[in-house]
């Protein structure tokens, strides 16, 4: 009897454990469906096969009749689908898990954008923001226009409020095509775990889905604010899963909020026994954001790319300008790279002819360039056409030269110099719509002849920043001599002059049209150029022969001024992020560049490595070009400190980061023995020894790249939201202030509309004073009043100083374009 109840108990027990294991089977694999397309756009559908469809562990694929099951897991909070080509989801691509739900069906609808072979999709990122001011509109407009195919939020959508605004607002339905989102640090939120408002809003922190010939996979920042309840072995295993099912002719790009390495081997693991080499899958990008800056960078010879996006709505850390990515991407995953500057409706500006302005060789060829802009739409065609009283032209084409100037030439001969003319410009657009603008001009009787003389091979000449041009001329005009485009953008490197050419860095961000060229100064005529292997964004210089710069990824180059020739080239081995953006000096021989471990000494004459600093103190990349303060230089490390480095061994003298400095952006002036540094609402007095200062407050925001202009008298700021003030030096007591107008593009760190930016330095040349500003016009004002002089249209953003020889000024704007006036009295 024992014996039997025994084994009365051992069965029992046995079919417990059965119905118990059953039982919770069951409730983890009752994950059953079905992915439908919709026909004609309306109820009657089929099953579609061989679509992936995941519980966010394991992956399967649905049979002929669109039909799947998952084995689960307790773990599971949504099902969801890979969207193949050429579909898009109705409604979303997830469904939360439910005990009630029987089936989890999908539908999907037929959708063109994602079908090509070339597809273009929109990267925004880094947004932090719960309200509209403008920035969503045209990234909707531009997405509808140029049928995109999908956009990505790459993460930091930001805090509860961020999240929930984004949440109704840029979602598949506003934005009239599909809407994706990672999750970023700042995304992690309090809850009952980090991502649970994420998911609420949002749905799974990865997932995959395809356009054209590429599979995209969604991953998730790993950690942030607050835990999440997802791990990275969670993502490993998923994305193992998800790739055993794609076709090995497609390519694969990764969005993340950040960058898995800057290294060529992007390994995803968990240990060294479980880990996906990506290059073997055919990884073309991983496309990231967090760091708030524009970087494209190529990974060894592995032809994978990683590209990193500034904000859409606000300028970037390092001042990268407010835009969003747009890639275009082929069959066989290779991109077109290109940026969209946000806020801008159809701008026009005629640059020449306009007014006095007006350009004419020997051969009574006239220069014809126009900056033509509008975010939602590229612009297709360009036309002008010249009237007199009496007669006028057919119209003509202009040529693109870049995202915003369109150039050509056309003969004048049939026209009487001082004859009032007037040139009308149309411009048409992709998605159809129209713009133009008209300027009366006249071709000069005569011309002043340019006189060029010091030589000016620094930011604001020297590497002191100083210079003040002082000149028994009393200009009150510039005269426009020539304006040649270079092909690619031009952010805050200042043109600097030597040997009778004035010398470019041009940059295209996301591509390899990247040089360093050399002009010459009368006449405009190209005399060189030279690749360098990434941007060259901010001051370069020149000494003893030798043009001398550093690009994004730290390498510096010396090359011959005369031939275009490289005659040295040097790698400072950046071994983290983000990109090198600040600006560069010679002095004495030496060429002084880099930042944080890799701020460097080089020797002007070979590139060798003089010193080193070798010490990384962390920090982000900074729009600030150092300084020689007699024996000290001036560096930063923006977020970080301000430091004062030994000029001869690069030894460490002091830093500080207090009152606004760890923040700064500005360059310093060195005048005096004194230090004259603004930081984020001071300008601070310092000595460049010991980095002790005296601090006074001015209610403006000081965060711009700009050079205090100091002389015997004053001190001139440029600033982020109210453009030029000029302070008695003594008082600091405010004595005038030219308020610029808005912005074009933003890129002061978070500033925004509406913003009166001036990044530029103010340059004092005999009784004025010169700048560019962001909203596209060249100021000339009197010192003592500022009183304005002039003031030039030139329509595309002016971030860089100008540069100043005899009675040539020379000028660069966003758009590529070389400016060369005649200072004049006439």
């Amino acid at each position: 009897m024992i014996k039997n109840r025994k084994s009365f108990i051992g069965i029992f027990t046995t079919i417990f454990l059965l119905l118990v294991l059953l039982y919770i089977n069951g409730y983890a694999t009752d994950y059953k469906g079905h992915v439908y397309i919709s026909l004609n756009g309306g109820e009657n559908r089929k099953g579609l096969g061989n679509v992936a469809v995941s519980d966010g562990f394991d992956v399967v694929l649905t049979n002929a009749k669109g039909e799947f099951e998952l084995s689960g897991n307790p773990r599971t909070r949504f099902i969801f689908i890979t969207i193949p080509a050429g579909y898009k989801a109705s409604g979303r691509h997830y469904l939360p898990v439910n005990n009630n739900t029987i089936s989890y069906d999908f539908v999907l609808l037929p959708f063109s954008a994602s079908g090509k072979k070339n597809t273009r999709f929109i990267q925004i990122a880094d947004t932090e923001t719960f309200e509209d001011n403008g920035w969503i509109d045209p990234i909707r407009n531009f997405a509808r226009n140029e049928e995109a195919s999908f956009i990505i939020h790459t993460g930091d959508i930001c805090y509860e409020k961020g999240l929930n605004f984004h949440g109704r607002f840029l979602t598949s339905e506003t934005m009239g095509v599909p809407v994706f989102y990672c999750i970023g640090n700042h995304d992690l939120v309090k809850g009952d775990y980090g991502e649970q408002l994420f998911e609420t809003n949002f749905g799974p922190v990865y997932y995959s889905f395809e356009a054209g010939n590429t599979h995209y996979i969604v991953t998730p920042m790993l950690n942030g604010d607050y835990k999440p309840s997802y791990t990275k072995e969670d993502v490993y295993r998923w994305m193992k899963n998800d790739l055993k099912y794609v076709d090995k002719t497609k390519s694969i790009v990764i969005f993340n909020h950040d960058l898995l390495t800057i290294g060529d081997q992007f390994i995803y693991g968990i240990s060294e026994k479980e880990k996906i080499n990506l290059n073997e899958y055919n990884l073309k990008a991983w496309i990231y954001g967090h760091f708030h800056v524009n970087y494209f960078r190529k990974h060894g010879n592995t032809g994978i790319i990683s590209v990193c996006a500034s904000p859409p709505e606000m300028g970037g850390i390092d001042h990268s300008a407010s835009n969003f990515i747009v890639y275009e991407v082929n069959e066989k995953g290779q991109f077109r790279i290109h940026p969209r500057y946000n806020y801008i409706d159809k701008k026009l500006t005629i640059t020449t002819p306009n007014g006095e302005n007006c350009v004419v060789d020997d051969h009574n060829q006239m220069t014809i360039s126009v900056n033509v802009y509008a975010t939602s739409s590229l612009a297709k065609k360009v036309e002008y056409q010249i009237c007199s009283s009496t007669k006028a032209t057919a119209w003509g084409n202009l040529a693109q030269q870049t995202d915003w100037n369109w150039t050509t030439t056309c003969s004048v001969g049939g026209f009487k110099a001082g004859e009032s003319l007037t040139i009308k410009v149309r411009a048409c657009f992709e998605n159809g719509d129209l713009t133009s603008s008209a300027r009366e001009f006249v071709i000069p009787e005569t011309t002043v002849q340019p006189k060029p003389k010091e030589n000016w091979t620094n930011l604001v000449g020297n590497a002191q920043h100083n210079v003040i041009v002082d000149t028994q001329e009393k200009y009150n005009k510039l005269q426009l001599v020539w304006t040649k485009n270079t092909g690619a953008n031009i952010w805050m490197a200042s043109p600097i002059y030597a040997e009778g050419n004035v010398f470019i860095a041009a940059m295209d961000e996301f591509s390899d049209k990247n040089y360093i060229m050399a002009y010459d100064a009368k006449t405009g005529l190209l005399r060189w150029k030279y690749q360098t292997k990434n941007a060259v964004k901010n001051n370069f210089c020149y000494e003893k022969g030798i043009v001398m710069a550093m690009d994004k990824e730290a390498i510096s180059y010396g090359i011959d001024a005369k031939t275009g020739k490289l005659k040295w080239e040097t790698d400072l081995k950046m071994n983290h992020l983000g990109p090198f953006v600040s600006g560069s000096v010679t002095d004495n021989g030496v060429f002084y560049t880099g930042s944080w471990d890799y701020l460097s000494a080089l020797n002007c004459n070979d590139g060798k490595i003089i010193w080193k600093y070798g010490k990384y103190e962390g920090g982000e990349g900074g729009p600030s070009t150092l300084t020689v303060a007699n024996n000290t230089l001036i560096a930063n490390s923006n977020w970080v400190s301000l430091y004062g480095h030994d000029l001869q061994s690069g030894r460490k003298l002091w830093s500080t980061g207090e009152d606004g400095l760890r923040y700064r952006s500005s360059t310093s002036c060195f005048r005096d023995d004194t230090l004259f540094i603004a930081s984020t609402n001071y300008l601070l007095k310092m000595n460049p020894i010991t980095g002790i200062y005296k601090k006074f407050e001015v209610p403006y925001k000081l965060q711009v790249a700009a050079v205090p202009l100091v002389t015997r008298n004053r001190i001139v700021l440029s600033t982020v939201n109210e453009g030029v003030v000029a302070f008695a030096r003594a008082s600091m007591k405010e004595i005038w202030k030219v308020k610029t107008g808005a912005a074009l593009i933003y890129t002061a760190g978070y500033s925004g509309p509406p913003s009166a930016t001036v990044e530029a330095s103010p340059v004092q040349v005999g009784n004025l004073i010169v700048f560019g500003a962001s909203d596209g016009y060249l100021y000339v004002v009197d010192k003592n009043t500022g009183s304005l002089m002039q003031k030039i249209e030139i329509g595309s953003p002016l971030l860089s100083t100008v540069c100043i020889t005899g009675n040539l000024l020379f000028v660069t704007d966003f758009g590529g374009n070389v400016c060369c006036f005649i200072m004049s009295n006439s």
